[in-house]
């Protein structure tokens, strides 16, 4: 079965679940409510028309991982991966409770043909009627602005205005960031969403009108300050604060069980700790910078596979890589511009050491290209081609407590990146 009919089953399953017939008549209410369904179990949503366009096996590219994933979840298993390697052991494993997909006995040249008359038709009136179309619409791209309410508080309530007139489409959002799980439901007729940011940053807000992303605009939340909180795998969970402080080092001491019940925080086994900087001047460049660190793992909470990430926040895009000890490294991935990695598919072994041991990482990128040193040996290099825009912030996420009596960001030019001290010696 290749992952193309693998998606198109497992919509057509969840339907069968739901007392649908897949291939009966449905109402634009029923595909919301399994829409709503997997909103619910998976806390990832899919639009209408996405949903549409899956059951129909009517799309050339693999959905998204967040949407695979998604799926699978809701079937009962922990991630797409697991499915697939379920159903490869159980070739039967669809054949249960649903019954066979049979094509439509529809001629394939009478949808040609039809496909063809279309494409003349709006040719035809385009030609004839575009110009009064023109006048008709006016200037029809949709509005979409953003206005922080709280200052630079978190949590923080943002005004969303928009105006969505002259956009046709089954279904409407506003994506809070790059995150699809913030994704909120809105309603063409009305012009305001208040949403609530629970953490701080860079974060570039999405208008979409089915999946497509009409406008987007930024919404910046600096701290200038390091903060403490806790965070969860795949989002799952609100984050807690724990501290702030003027320097890392201050931060990364609060990492402890009496700072956590101080701030009644309780840590479960899929609890992270970050730690992050955000300035409210952005003069660093995401293509040209060094980070230096020294860091150790003081408490790994995860006995069997502990785990550090370092991220550099951009405007536009992701800058991050994870450390394990080797045993661990198939778990790891990275983000560096537009090159993404993950440890299944690239060997990510060189970026994993002793994390209970000091060890001192420096980090370069330089027109685009990202070089890793672990204690004084180069040992990863790659390159990417979309820029990331101006440096947000810095931080660090794990899965255990930890120190770091060092991180220093600096620019090509060897001069601090921000003047306000995020950047330097911890103990500044």
């Amino acid at each position: 079965m290749t992952d193309h009919e693998l998606v198109k089953r497992s919509v057509y399953k969840i339907f069968i679940q739901n007392g649908y017939n897949p291939e009966g008549t449905l109402a634009q209410r029923d595909f919301e409510f399994i829409c709503n369904e997997i909103e619910e179990h998976t806390r990832t949503l899919i639009s209408v028309s996405t949903i549409k366009r899956l059951l129909k096996g009517d799309f050339g590219r693999i959905p998204q991982v967040a949407t695979l994933n998604a799926l699978a979840t809701y079937l009962g298993f922990r991630n797409w991966q697991d499915l697939k390697t379920n159903l490869q052991q159980d070739t039967n494993g669809y054949a249960v409770s649903e019954p066979t997909v049979v094509a439509p006995r529809t001629k394939q040249v009478s949808w040609k043909w039809f496909a063809i008359a279309a494409v003349v038709l709006v040719a035809v009136a385009f030609t004839f009627l575009g110009y009064r179309m023109e006048l008709s619409l006016g200037n029809s791209a949709p509005s979409f602005s953003a206005r922080k309410v709280t200052g630079n508080t978190i949590p923080n309530t943002v005004v969303f205005s928009y105006d969505l007139k002259n956009v046709k489409a089954d279904s409407f959002f506003i994506q809070q960031s790059w995150d699809k799980r913030r994704r909120v439901r809105i309603d063409k007729k009305n012009h305001v969403l208040t949403d609530i940011y629970y953490e701080p940053g860079y974060h570039t807000a999405k208008l979409i009108a089915n999946d497509s992303v009409l406008k987007t605009v930024d919404v910046s939340i600096p701290t200038d300050a390091w903060r403490a909180s806790t965070t969860s795998y795949f989002g799952s969970k609100l984050p807690q604060y724990i501290a702030a402080g003027k320097t890392l080092s201050s931060v990364t001491q609060s990492l402890n069980d009496g700072s956590l019940q101080k701030a009644h925080v309780t840590p479960d086994e899929h609890t992270l700790f970050v730690c992050s900087y955000f300035p409210s001047v952005l003069i660093g460049d995401g293509d040209d910078f060094t980070c230096n660190m020294r860091v150790r793992l003081t408490d790994a909470r995860s006995k069997q596979c502990p785990c550090l990430m370092f991220e550099v926040c951009c405007q536009r895009q992701f800058m991050y890589f994870m450390s394990m000890n080797k045993g661990c490294a198939s778990e790891t991935e990275a983000d560096f511009g537009d090159r993404k990695l993950n440890g299944k598919t690239t060997d990510m072994s060189p970026l994993c050491f002793d994390l209970q041991q000091w060890t001192d990482i420096n980090w370069e990128v330089k027109n685009k290209k990202v070089a890793i040193s672990i204690n004084g040996q180069k040992v990863f290099e790659t390159a990417y081609n979309k820029s990331c825009g101006k440096i947000t912030g810095v931080g660090v996420v794990s899965n255990g407590f930890y120190e770091m009596s060092r991180l220093e960001l600096t620019g090509h030019d060897g001069k601090r990146i921000s003047e306000n001290g995020f950047v330097g010696s911890a103990e500044k």
